[in-house]
């Protein structure tokens, strides 16, 4: 049985009502997308999410501009790790790679207000001139070149060592770094003038090697040299013999009682000038390498 005239014009309106309702309903989309899209590109990254929310992910733009909404979301909320994982998910999809800056420049901020600055370094050192990135560094440094003066100041040499370490490039940090933990003669002998470091230096493990050689002066002389790991020295002061000689903190000493007995006394002047101090009777000379 054919249908009738009326039955055909209601198949027909409502073919036009569809017709015209996926029309709207893809202007609609259309139109979300476009709102979302400009939403990403200035940066509101919660309104986009919530734009993108409305429509399916009927187009691969669509389902990565979503992804990308939700990763800018995430780093907002400082979520910085998931945010990453989703940035990276989405390669160079609208600068998502560029990305990573913000959100490391963000977190860097994050750390310190924290206070945990060598965390903020590591990650401002990667940023180069990002925003104010290099002012971020530098207020980072500062902030550990005051904390490493102070542990320096107070005997806590071990931490201070590695405070300076991280930023040896700012102020006298490098300095410092020698002071710390010297890793050499020759870094002792560059910054002999500065600070303590003279002390420092009679006090390491490098000052036998700042003794080797011929040391004299008007009336006495010193020879020393490292045989077999260990310093022999020769001299003609004034003080008892004695086999087991050993240099400590500064000091020619003896342990053949059982505890230290100091003989001879070292101070430094220069690379090639010492001070030589005969603990019995405190008379001091001078000696220069030879």
């Amino acid at each position: 049985m054919r249908p009738n005239g009326k039955a055909k014009k209601i198949v027909l309106f409502s073919l036009i009502l569809l017709a015209g309702a996926m029309a709207l309903y893809a202007l609609f989309v259309v139109s979300c997308s476009v709102s979302a899209f400009n939403q990403l590109s200035e940066g509101n990254y919660h309104e986009a999410l919530l734009t993108f929310n409305k429509i399916p992910d009927l187009t691969q733009d669509i389902s990565l501009g979503r992804k990308f909404a939700q990763a800018g979301d995430l780093m907002e909320q400082g979520e910085y790790d998931e945010s990453r994982e989703l940035f990276e998910e989405l390669g160079n999809f609208n600068g998502a790679s560029l990305l990573f800056k913000e959100i490391n420049y963000r977190q860097a901020k994050d750390k310190l207000l924290e206070e945990d600055y060598t965390t903020a370094i590591d990650m401002l050192l990667d940023l180069g001139n990002y925003m104010d990135s290099e002012e971020l560094l530098n207020y980072a440094k500062k902030n550990i070149y005051e904390k490493a003066v102070d542990y320096y100041e107070n005997g806590q040499i071990t931490i201070s060592a590695a405070l300076f370490e991280k930023i040896e490039d700012y102020e006298d940090a490098g300095k410092y770094r020698i002071l710390a933990n010297p890793k050499s003669l020759d870094e002792l002998l560059s910054i002999l003038d500065y600070e303590d470091a003279k002390e420092v230096l009679l006090k390491s493990k490098y000052f036998d090697d700042y003794l080797s050689g011929t040391w004299s002066g008007s009336k006495y002389s010193l020879t020393a040299k490292i045989e077999s790991g260990v310093l022999v020295i020769e001299h003609n002061f004034p003080i008892e013999s004695r086999e087991d000689y050993v240099i400590k903190d500064g000091y020619l000493c003896s342990y053949e009682g059982g505890t230290a007995e100091k003989f001879l006394g070292f101070s430094i002047d220069s690379k090639d000038k010492i001070y030589v101090t005969i603990v019995s009777t405190g008379k001091k000379v001078t000696l220069k390498r030879q």
